[in-house]
């Protein structure tokens, strides 16, 4: 029987007391314990808890100003799926409670996340327990959870003899695929419905390269170390986005109505705030996706038909060469509806040369003698010489260099090359679009090049535009 799931990350709860519990703090044992229980009690024994750690343990709460005992406990815990089921988060709204409901209530599903497809998969939650003192024992006054959780095992597929997914390298646990031939290797994730690697509302979900092996040297990187699919910034290698700042018809959409993200479908503007691009947006129309490959190339097809006029038909095709180490990214959005698509695109490039991380050994080089625009943050970690972007030392961690770059003119000027001098490797990335602005960011070791070019569409109207990457090192 299927059963609807909820998550919510701020929880009230019923006040269940551990009897016997009388120390002056509370065990990492009563955590565990009071967590099982209300598992047992919220799920009915439709999931069950298979592991529990804190390696903090309990420590007094902040709030304990009025010598009551007070404590949170920081979790980290693997649970089984005991039967399929559909999860599902309200946790953009006000949450008030943790329940699961079964097959036939009526509640609102404000967000849908994903199903759990068979009996048997595991995952990974991650949140702190909130517990008071009494004289009774320990009294839980709180749960947060996090959303959605990460797959990290399926009994099934072990049982089978398959090879269960890594939580820290998600290129093993996702949908995905392979060009290759005698110069290069490049792999990309695909969209892939509730089980692809990303689900976010902010990149377009297809063709996401997230490695190319070639002249015996290895390009591009994984963003995070661990993977949420519906983190807005938990993605890979060659990300591309419609609107950081201004998606088509967001501006003119009142708080409630529609928006469009090519590459995801319609989105609802939730308030009258101004768009950011790190919120998570309720998807209200999906589009779908459709592959094809042949020799040397794979093609991605999203065909998309909405409400108030939005329509567009989008392809993007990844193809290597067969002569030379050179990958080509080629996209034609057509406009099939009845409203113009004014917004515009760019790569994210989350790039690393041979898995080393961003630091004086690379250097990027413009066409252009480069200026750093308003805004920018060096942090000291990088400064513009002539038509260079040196690095002076690494970026701190938990620190992030952005920098708007200006001094282009002319399409010949979007060509960025970005050179690792210590294993000899480059990488040039070249869009056959004149860059109406240029970013580069740098965080937990990845360096990003970002080249926008305008994509304003009528009705009716189509178009084109390729981004060429070339590899190549010293010999």
């Amino acid at each position: 029987m299927r059963i609807l799931f909820a998550l919510v990350l701020i929880v009230a709860v019923r006040e269940v007391p551990l009897a016997g519990a009388t120390q002056d703090s509370p065990t990492t044992a009563d955590a565990r314990q009071i967590l099982s229980e209300r598992i047992e009690h919220q799920a009915e024994g439709r999931i069950r808890l298979i592991d529990f750690e804190s390696p903090s343990g309990p420590t007094p709460a902040p709030w304990d100003t009025d010598g009551e005992r007070r404590f949170l406990v920081a979790y980290r815990a693997e649970i089984e799926f005991v039967e399929p089921c559909v999860w599902d988060t309200a946790a953009d709204q006000d949450p008030a409670s943790f329940m699961t409901l079964k097959q036939g209530m009526r509640s609102p599903v404000p967000n849908r996340i994903f199903s759990i497809l068979s009996a048997g998969e595991r995952y990974m939650i991650r949140g702190q327990i909130a517990l008071k003192g009494t004289s009774s024992g320990w009294e839980p006054t709180g749960f947060t959870w996090s959303d959605p959780p990460q797959r990290v095992a399926s009994v099934r597929q072990a049982a089978d003899g398959g090879t269960e997914p890594s939580t820290t390298n998600p290129r093993f646990s996702y949908p995905a695929g392979a060009l290759q031939n005698q110069l290069l290797k490049v792999q990309f994730y695909v969209p892939a419905g509730e089980r692809a690697y990303y689900r976010g509302t902010r990149f377009d979900w297809s063709g996401l390269v997230y490695r190319v092996d070639a002249v015996g040297h290895s390009f591009f990187a994984e963003f995070r170390k661990q993977h949420d699919p519906f983190n807005h910034d938990d993605i890979c290698g060659t990300a591309e986005e419609f609107g950081i700042n201004r998606p088509a018809g967001y501006d003119e959409a009142a708080a409630g109505g529609l928006f469009l993200k090519v590459g995801i479908g319609l989105l609802e503007r939730p308030d009258n705030g101004p768009y950011n691009f790190a919120r998570r947006y309720r998807i209200v129309q999906e589009g779908q996706w459709q592959m094809t490959d042949e020799p040397n190339q794979v093609a991605f097809q999203q065909d998309f038909s909405g409400s108030n006029g939005w329509a567009y038909s989008y392809s993007k095709t990844v193809e290597i060469d067969s002569r030379q180490a050179v990958l080509r990214i080629s996209r034609v959005l057509k406009n099939t509806g009845a409203r113009p698509i004014e917004t515009d695109h760019y790569g994210h490039n989350f790039l690393k040369i041979d898995d080393e991380d961003a630091g004086p050994d690379y250097t990027l080089d413009f066409p252009f003698v480069l200026k750093l625009g308003e805004g920018s943050q060096t942090r000291n970690c990088v400064a513009a010489r002539d038509h260079s972007l040196v690095f002076l030392k690494q970026v701190p961690v938990g620190e992030a260099v952005w920098l708007r770059i200006e001094g282009f003119s002319s399409t010949s000027d979007n060509h960025i090359a970005i050179s690792n001098h210590r294993t000899g490797a480059k990488i040039e990335i070249a869009t056959d679009q004149p860059a109406t602005r240029m970013a580069f960011f740098s965080q937990d070791g990845v360096l990003c090049v970002e080249p926008f070019v305008a994509v304003n569409v009528p009705p009716g109207a189509t178009k084109r535009w390729m981004t060429t990457y070339t590899f190549s090192a010293r010999k």
